[in-house]
């Protein structure tokens, strides 16, 4: 990229893949100009440049000079073995050795009509009591015990507080969030549940595509999170049909009951046209074929068209890669169980879908190849999708049950929070409110503390509802204790109950002697 003299580059970087760029002045060069034959682009790769321009710069268009060096990988890889494929694409050579495509470089200008201006985002989540609507952590960046803000310098960080830690606790409650913003990439998991036998995965497992979204895989599609992340289910229930014989030779076995219809959107070696369910002949407008499975959204909202409990059936788009129809080939399929299959899900009703003149590319959502379809009547393929943290749209709130008061002189369950005491709690307020807690005490109990040589240190009566006594680390004098082990005994009507206390105090200064 070459930018108007006197434009300063600041910064370039391409952050999924990690491409190196290379800044001398007012140029940047992304990868390298060699013939590699593998190149660092290979489609849906985004970059981004920061720039300062000149005071005297027109507001716009900003005029932009690029070159995209091809890195040979047409001429190297069509040598005599692969010429067929490379006539059919109309690449590198031919069987003959005639040249189809030269390398040659793409060169051109390109406007920048609007600049954007560098914004700090930062993602982050906070933590209320409901009850009192008061914020107890706010704007933290941990998550899954990482700090998302990391990487970021200090020049670019913003006022923002981070926590220092993984786990932040408060009111009692150690409190981790773990998962993640972004949508995911492709399914995390893809369950089969039956006899048959699957290959399946995605444009993103080939590298072919930035991901398996349609967004990138096809060009268009749902980019929402709310989209992205519904588990989908192939449920297959077709049944074939006799055999078609076909002009040309072969035959063709179509799915003649149960599955669902999709979209036959285009083939890759045969001509579409001379498909054997194509309604119009020669034609290359999309058209409904029956495949062996039905599609299912798991987790589609109440008021979309289709939905009950929770599904709905929806649409499929098809994309035959390798069968041909002019048959060259002994046996064509509906839906190749045996070799390649790309489909991309749609995420429509299916009967509003199948009532359509042609398919929606803007309701796509996930790509998906199936290598290898031998399935069987009642099989289920679960295709699983992460549901990432929707910023200002997720909460998760959970509420506590006060403990039932102890009515009994049960005195099995009482203990004492924290033990030993180091100096300090995070329940304390202040360094001056110190103490420890005696829980699941009934309602009246005597606490008497001694030292390990007998001596009464305090003694605390409680006779209350609650479950709950404190000791302020004082002695009966209200002067603090020494550091040390001490020894508590609990009476409850004729129940005890004998406890070990140990105390580590701060350094302590009395204002009286």
């Amino acid at each position: 990229l070459t930018f108007p003299e006197g434009t300063v580059v600041n910064a370039a970087y391409e952050p999924d893949d990690g491409i190196t760029a290379i800044i001398s002045d007012n140029e940047v060069m992304f990868g390298n100009n060699s013939l590699s034959t593998g190149g660092f682009f290979a489609g849906g790769e985004v970059i981004y440049v920061n720039i300062t321009t000149p005071s005297d710069f027109p507001a716009s268009p900003i005029s932009v000079d690029y070159v995209i060096y091809d890195d040979g990988w047409a001429q190297s890889w069509c040598p005599p073995e692969n010429c067929e494929a490379c006539e059919a694409y109309g690449i590198g050579f031919d069987c003959d050795g005639g040249v189809l495509s030269a390398v040659i470089n793409a060169t051109g200008t390109t406007g920048i009509d609007s600049l954007a201006y560098f914004i700090q985002v930062e993602q982050h989540w906070s933590l209320k009591n409901t009850t009192t609507s008061t914020t107890l952590l706010e704007k933290q960046t941990f998550v899954g015990g990482v700090d998302v803000m990391d990487g970021f310098s200090a020049e670019n960080a913003s006022a923002l507080h981070h926590n220092n830690e993984a786990a932040e606790t408060v009111d009692g409650f150690t409190v981790n969030v773990v998962g993640g913003y972004e949508s995911p990439n492709d399914a995390y998991e893809r369950e089969d549940i039956g006899s048959g036998t699957y290959d399946i995965d995605s444009y993103l497992a080939s590298g072919w595509a930035a991901s398996a979204k349609a967004i990138d895989a096809w060009g268009a599609g749902h980019t929402e999170v709310d989209y992205l992340q519904r588990d989908v289910e192939a449920r297959f229930t077709g049944v074939y049909g006799a055999s078609i014989a076909l002009a040309g030779g072969g035959v063709y076995i179509p799915v003649a009951s149960g599955g669902s219809m999709a979209w036959f959107e285009d083939a890759r070696v045969g001509d579409m046209g001379t498909h054997p369910e194509n309604p119009n002949p020669g034609s290359t407008d999309p058209f409904r074929i029956r495949i062996p499975f039905e599609v299912w959204d798991m987790e589609c909202m109440d008021g979309e068209d289709g939905c009950v409990d929770g599904e709905r059936q929806i649409d499929i788009l098809i994309y035959d890669r390798l069968q041909a129809y002019d048959g060259s080939a002994d046996t064509i399929w509906a839906f190749n169980a045996y070799n390649r299959m790309y489909t991309h899900f749609i995420l429509e009703d299916h009967a509003t879908s199948d009532a359509a003149d042609t398919f929606s590319e803007d309701n796509l959502t996930w790509n998906v190849v199936w290598w290898y379809t031998d399935w069987v009547i009642g099989d289920v393929v679960k295709f699983k999708y992460a549901n990432p943290i929707q910023m200002g749209a997720d909460k998760f709130s959970w509420s506590t049950v006060k403990s039932s008061t102890v009515s009994s002189e049960d005195l099995t369950k009482v203990s004492v929070y924290p033990n030993p005491y180091y100096g300090f709690h995070e329940l304390e307020t202040s360094r001056s409110d110190k103490y420890v807690s005696f829980n699941n005490l009934p309602v009246k109990a005597t606490i008497s503390i001694y030292t390990l040589g007998g001596t009464l240190v305090r003694k605390i009566e409680k006779e209350d509802a609650g479950q709950f006594a404190e000791w302020d680390l004082t002695n009966q004098y209200e002067y603090p204790v020494a550091s040390g082990l001490y020894i508590v005994h609990i009476e409850s009507g004729s129940n005890e109950k004998i406890m070990k206390l140990a105390l580590v105090q701060e350094t302590q200064v009395l204002k009286y002697y």
